[in-house]
């Protein structure tokens, strides 16, 4: 899914689910479906608050590219209890406004 769609499904999926209930992956850009290019932090940052991985071709990564996952998984790894189990909060709401702010 497009990141920035996908900050609008996670937002509204949590008032009834907590993060490691929802899925959320890394995928390409530009995106197959909306076409918008996001950058990999974004669409990482996005992926984090659910059941993060990856959707994408791995040999088709720059060399900087494939370091920047590595140190992704890193942090997903330290901070996965409290990514997926910690309290979760909604600083600011993608429906009202064109970001979107969460807070674990």
């Amino acid at each position: 899914t497009d990141p920035i769609e996908r900050l609008k499904i996670q937002h509204g999926t949590s008032y009834g689910y907590s993060p490691s209930m929802m899925t959320a992956h890394v995928s390409i850009s530009p995106n197959e479906q909306s076409g918008r290019q996001t950058s990999l932090d974004t669409r990482t940052n996005v992926a984090y608050f659910s059941s993060f991985g990856y959707e994408l071709d791995v040999t088709r990564l720059s060399v900087e590219e494939k370091e920047q996952v590595r140190e992704q998984i890193q942090f997903y790894k330290k901070y996965r209890s409290l990514l997926q189990y910690g309290d979760f909060y909604r600083i600011n709401s993608p429906f009202s406004c064109d970001s979107a702010s969460w807070q674990v």
